[in-house]
């Protein structure tokens, strides 16, 4: 479980390192823009982002539908993200 002071998890965790394969759902998504500049744009959408999730963890495979929860750029300049399964 993580340690951190702003982790809302509401369920346990384990830590495992595995490749999982995303792709976006199918259906076309609409936003609507917030603010522009030349580096960037910010969209508002009416539900969170949904992603199909791959994944295989200690020998089972699983593909689960998510959604995106949040983002955050880390200082190396990778990303991380948290996904919601969605039942």
């Amino acid at each position: 479980m993580s340690g951190h002071a702003r982790d809302k998890r509401s369920s346990e965790r384990r830590e495992v390192k595995e490749v999982v394969e995303m792709s976006p759902d199918e259906a076309r998504l609409t936003a609507l823009s917030c603010d522009f500049s030349e580096t960037g744009v910010q969209l508002r959408t009416r539900s969170p982002l949904r992603l199909w999730l791959r994944m295989s963890s200690l020998g089972e495979t699983f593909v689960r539908e998510a959604e995106l929860a949040w983002v955050r750029k880390e200082p190396d300049g990778s990303m991380t993200y948290g996904l919601k399964l969605v039942e």
